[in-house]
């Protein structure tokens, strides 16, 4: 995730330091669960997280407010997660 961060970041410089205030607020915190393996701390930094990009993206985006509300969802993430090694939201 971080590495899409980055690249959002080059190609559109006008949003880096939202970009890089979501990585502090969101993905740092979720990262720390996640290394900690700790599932409950990681549902509540998860849905904070979701909240965060779902609320961006509206916000940026918003002529596809309706089609985007649910863009990112917590099965969206159970798969990503899975890949990573086994940690599951909720």
């Amino acid at each position: 995730m971080r590495e899409i961060q980055e690249v959002g970041e080059t190609t559109r410089p006008g949003r880096a330091a939202s970009l890089k205030a979501f990585e502090s607020t969101y993905l740092d915190p979720l990262e720390k669960t996640i290394k900690a393996k700790n599932s409950k701390e990681f549902d509540t930094a998860f849905n904070s997280a979701l909240k965060g990009c779902n609320s961006c993206h509206v916000s940026h985006e918003p002529r596809h407010q309706s089609s985007l509300s649910g863009l990112f969802t917590v099965s969206f993430f159970d798969t990503v997660l899975g890949k990573l090694g086994g940690v599951k939201s909720g």
